[in-house]
């Protein structure tokens, strides 16, 4: 058990004594309080001491805050940071703001107005010790206002150097996907990057930023980031950042041969294809696009894997001789067969609902309101059949009786699913430049691809590494926020690659939660006739918390 001291002082008002516990630290040289509570009066004290062997006045977090400043030391981030931003040594400086608010993003994201509150509750109190008044607000807007976009770049580029030289990042296989965030922006509010378009969490009604990223496989660790205006698509948005993503990979001494690019099919057009021409790269097609290559049988393929069969070809693809795997999975053929079928019989229900109406008009059980006609009947049975092959699988009649009403009839076209299960369900079509690589390489280096789309879910999380709550509003300031962000990411995907490396095998999700119940925790221990001892043990760990407090060095961070 580590231990580490606080003080209890007295102090005199209106003649009455009064007790508080309190922590202090030098701050730009001079003693400073970085953390205090108030006790109460000697007597209650002394009620309170009598009655127990010891008082637990508070406690703090520990174990994730302490163990995220440890990759952030790691990374010499805080001095990389101001190396760019410079300001005069006063208060904390620019890199201990965007530190402060990427281990924030990790532990327990909240608004720079509540961020004090939740410093004042960790371990950070001690390593970054700061005067309650630098972390308002104001302070953080105040230095997000010194970092530009062009310093964001050059921050990002040296540390991508240091990762690829000092942590041996993979370089074989770089992930590239893109998401968007909606945010609350108001209408009226100019700038560039918060625009309407297709939001992936369904909130068309909403301004969204875009982002795309490029990470590596083994962590993911970020290595490229690029915030973007909302309403535009993935392929164009491709195209505009593939230039500066190819010279970031040049920038580490990165050969074509050295590297291989995976993108997924939004990202494909000829000019971003021929762009790409220099490097190795797998992405995915349009399967439906390639009917004869759907035609061909299952027993045509090869097993690669328990449940996955494979069938390689070459085919000139955006103008270039490609190697085409076509992927039948079992697992990914049963999801489509479940998801169609659910759609379909929500379709059968409704069309029976409409069919039903229809009839109670023929018996004339309608006793007000104008009588459906053949064309409004044509229009709602069309929009119940819209959706994905829906139309395909459903054939309807509309048939019109001596009195002018409308009947329904319809039925389930079973060879048409037939002919998905035998063709469609279950496949995907992979493509690459990699004229030499078997089936089984191809697949698993497009499906590492889940690691980027893991990483936007982590972001869309709102309890860990979150790109929520966006309380800003200005261009400048969410290309800030955006970076803080992805620092928050590269310090947990280092944080989980270390322990892993140490042999321990756990979750994100795992990790998070047993390194956010490591607390260090206040203990009042009564004297007689003398003032109490105030002591802050770290709370009982259990055999996993022993690991990773060895793993990850965290001794270092309390004082015996």
């Amino acid at each position: 058990m580590y231990v580490l001291m606080a003080s209890i002082i007295q102090k005199m008002i209106n003649g009455h004594p009064y007790y508080y516990i309190r922590e202090c630290q030098r701050v730009d040289g001079k003693p400073k309080i970085i953390w205090q509570k108030y006790l109460g009066r000697a007597d209650y004290l002394a009620k309170r001491l009598d009655a127990m062997e010891q008082v637990i006045p508070d406690a703090f977090s520990f174990g994730l805050p302490a163990a995220l400043y440890a990759q952030a030391e790691r990374l010499g981030l805080i001095e990389l940071i101001d190396t760019h931003c410079p300001k005069r040594a006063q208060g904390l400086s620019v890199g201990q703001y965007l530190v402060l608010a990427a281990i924030n993003r990790v532990c327990q994201p909240t608004s720079k107005q509540h961020i004090a509150e939740w410093y004042q509750r960790t371990v950070l109190r001690r390593l970054l010790p700061a005067a309650a008044a630098t972390l308002s607000s104001q302070r953080f807007w105040d230095h997000m206002d010194r970092v530009s976009t062009e310093q964001i770049t050059a921050i990002e580029e040296e540390l991508a150097q240091y990762l690829h030289r000092q942590f041996n990042i993979d370089p074989r296989c770089l992930l590239y996907d893109t998401t968007n965030f909606f945010t609350y922006i108001d209408t009226d509010t100019p700038g560039e990057l918060a625009q309407r378009g297709h939001n992936k969490q369904k909130r068309n009604d909403l301004r969204q930023l875009g982002l795309a990223m490029l990470v590596s496989r083994d962590g993911p660790l970020p290595l490229f980031h690029a915030l973007y205006p909302g309403q535009l698509h993935d392929s164009r948005e491709f195209a505009a950042v593939l230039q500066p993503m190819l010279d970031r990979l040049a920038l580490l001494g990165l050969t074509a041969e050295d590297v291989t690019l995976v993108f997924d099919k939004g990202n494909n057009s000829p000019e971003n294809i021929r762009r790409c021409a220099d490097y190795h790269y797998v992405g995915a097609l349009v399967v439906t696009h390639y009917p004869d290559l759907l035609a061909i049988p299952l027993s045509a393929y090869t097993d690669v894997a328990p449940g996955v069969k494979a069938y390689l070809t070459t085919r000139t693809v955006y103008g270039k001789e490609h190697r085409l795997c076509l992927v039948w999975s079992k697992a990914f053929a049963d999801s489509q067969q479940s998801g169609v079928q659910l759609q379909l019989n929500k379709r059968l229900a409704r069309l029976a609902a409409e069919a039903e109406r229809l009839e109670e008009w023929i018996r004339g059980e309608h006793q007000s309101g104008c009588p459906p006609t053949l064309a409004s009947v044509q229009k709602k049975v069309s929009q119940i059949l819209r959706g994905q092959h829906m139309a395909k699988l459903i054939t309807f009649k509309l048939r019109e009786t001596a009195e002018g009403r409308v009947r329904l009839e319809y039925a389930v076209n079973d060879a048409a699913f037939d002919e998905l299960q035998e063709k469609l369900f279950g496949k995907n079509l992979l493509f690459t430049n990699r004229m030499a690589w078997g089936a089984e390489v191809v697949i698993s280096t497009y499906h590492a691809q889940h690691h980027v789309e893991d990483t936007f879910k982590q972001l869309k999380n709102p309890h860990h590494v979150s790109f929520y709550p966006i309380y800003h509003w200005t261009d400048q300031k969410l290309h800030v926020h955006a970076f803080y962000c992805v620092l928050a990411l590269l310090l947990a995907g280092l944080l989980l690659r270390e322990v892993r490396q140490a042999g321990i095998t756990i979750s994100a999700a795992q990790l998070y939660e047993q390194l956010e119940t490591l607390q260090e925790i206040v203990l009042l221990y009564p004297r007689p006739r003398r003032t109490p001892k105030a002591v802050t043990k770290l709370t009982q760990m259990t055999p996993l918390q022993e690991q990773l407090y060895a793993a990850l060095k965290l001794e270092r961070y309390t004082t015996r």
